[in-house]
C-alpha cells in the first residue's frame, strides 16, 4: 500500500483517538494503562493534551494533502471517502454517480495525489 493511501486510511483512526482523548480530558487526573501492556506510567492531563495536539497536527497534514488536489471532483471524493469516512456507495449517492464510477474516480484521485506527493 502506498504511503499516501495509508495516510488517508489512518485519518479515521486519528479522528477517533482525538475524540477519545477529548472525552478523557473532561475529567481526568491520571490514567493507568498497565493492564493493557504499556509501561505502566499513568498519563497525566498534560500527556493527553500533548498526544491530542500531535494527532491533530497529523490530521491537518492529511487534510492539506487532500486539499492540494486541483480537480474538484477528485478532492470531493477523497474528502467524502477518507476525511468523512463514507462508504463508496454513500459517496456515489452524495455525488449522484454510480458506485463503479466513484471507484474509477477514486482510483484516479489517488493516482493524482500520489503523483503530486512524489513531486514534493
Amino acid at each position: 500500500m502506498s504511503r499516501v493511501k495509508e495516510q488517508l486510511e489512518n485519518y479515521r483512526f486519528l479522528k477517533e483517538r482525538v475524540e477519545y482523548l477529548e472525552n478523557r480530558l473532561v475529567n481526568v487526573k491520571a490514567i493507568s494503562y498497565s493492564s493493557y501492556g504499556s509501561t505502566g506510567i499513568p498519563k497525566t492531563k498534560q500527556d493527553l493534551i500533548l498526544e491530542k495536539d500531535e494527532l491533530i497536527k497529523e490530521m491537518d497534514e492529511t487534510r492539506n494533502l487532500v486539499y492540494s488536489i486541483k480537480d474538484t471532483k477528485h478532492r470531493c471524493i477523497l474528502c467524502y471517502r477518507y476525511l468523512d469516512g463514507m462508504t463508496i456507495e454513500q459517496v456515489a449517492d452524495e455525488m449522484n454517480y454510480s458506485a463503479h464510477h466513484v471507484w474509477k474516480m477514486l482510483r484516479d484521485a489517488l493516482s493524482e495525489l500520489e503523483n503530486a506527493h512524489k513531486c514534493t
